[in-house]
């Protein structure tokens, strides 16, 4: 549905967003993540067509966004970081007024306009003027315009700011419901909001791309991700197998008062595979009751990934990080109607 490749912009000489290139299908949704000033929200307006790159290409199911009709943004549906609503307007007369942008009249318009805000669970307050709105319900009325016309693709930059925890519960449904027949691009610095509602994440730093894949395999990318078997064993015969095997610092830990006992075995993930360990243990005639991954919570790889500090010479992952970029230009936080 959603493809960018080598995405650019330069402001001046500061380049906000390097070559980033990722995609999103159809049936599922992707969390974008990044710290403050990663150029999140500048991708998000290139990827909307509000915001031109000065390199690469967005392509929507396969077409050149730039280069082909208008009509193709009208399967983008866009709920921008600092959604462009008309104070003087009643909700039901921004919608109207959006929708008529994507082609609906008359009665379709109605209905469509009843559609979205039943689901944001705006449709009571249609009556009432945005500039009199809590800043949650505003959020809200600007997800339902981005779900006028029912797009094929979201992109939606930070949806639930504002929201009290119970509009976040419903809104994060709302949004796992939609990713079944939508694709789903939200951006987002709320990890659990990641958790909640994706299937796989896009992690940049500094505008470059760190990491990708699925929640498991971001958590896994933590330094600290270990391999973890319990083995039943005298603590000098485990310690001395250790000690000839390609493990010899590895950590052991009694875990129980029994004869022999069950002992804990942390190794790094990184080059070990977790059955070659298994089988080293099983063939020196050891009891395992346990073995797994250990991988990090998303929280300490998200800051593992993003320490300046932290450099990968890893092409597959693009994980090569430009020098500190410093603060983002103020058009980084500009939203405009488009």
């Amino acid at each position: 549905m959603l493809v960018a490749e080598g995405l650019t912009r330069r402001f001046g000489s500061l380049t906000v967003v390097d070559q980033l290139s990722f995609s999103v299908r159809k049936g599922e949704a992707l969390g974008f993540l990044g710290p403050n000033g990663a150029g999140k929200t500048t991708t998000m307006r290139m990827l909307a067509g509000a915001l031109g790159a000065s390199a690469g290409r967005v392509l929507i199911e396969g077409k050149d966004l730039l280069r082909s009709s208008p009509r193709l943004r009208r399967n983008i549906g866009y709920m921008a970081e600092l959604p462009p609503l008309y104070p003087e307007m009643t909700g039901r007369e921004y919608l109207r007024f959006r929708g008529e942008l994507k082609g609906l009249r008359g009665r379709e318009a109605v209905r469509e306009i009843s559609r979205v805000a039943s689901l944001t669970q705006v449709d009571g307050l249609l009556h009432r003027r945005i500039g009199k709105l809590s800043k949650g319900y505003r959020q809200r009325l600007a997800l339902s315009d981005a779900l006028v016309g029912d797009p094929g693709l979201l992109l939606l930059d930070e949806p639930t700011a504002g929201l009290d925890p119970n509009q976040i519960l419903e809104t994060r449904r709302l949004l796992r419901s939609l990713a079944e027949n939508h694709a789903l691009l939200v951006s987002t610095h709320i990890l659990s909001e990641v958790e909640a509602i994706c299937d796989r994440a896009v992690l940049i730093h500094q505008g470059r791309l760190v990491q990708s894949g699925t929640l498991k395999e971001l958590k896994s990318a933590r330094a600290n991700s270990c391999l973890e078997i319990h083995v039943r064993s005298d603590l000098h015969e485990l310690q001395d197998a250790l000690l000839h095997s390609p493990w010899p610092k590895a950590e052991v830990e009694g875990s129980s008062l029994e004869t022999p006992p069950l002992h804990r075995v942390s190794l790094p993930a990184e080059n070990n595979e977790l059955p070659v360990v298994v089988r080293y243990f099983v063939d020196k005639g050891f009891d395992i009751f346990h073995a797994s991954l250990k991988s990090s919570a998303l929280d300490e790889a998200f800051q593992f990934l993003t320490q300046s500090k932290h450099h990968s010479t890893s092409a597959e992952n693009n994980m090569n990080l430009n020098a500190d970029l410093g603060d983002q230009p103020s058009s980084e936080d500009g939203n405009h109607a488009g």
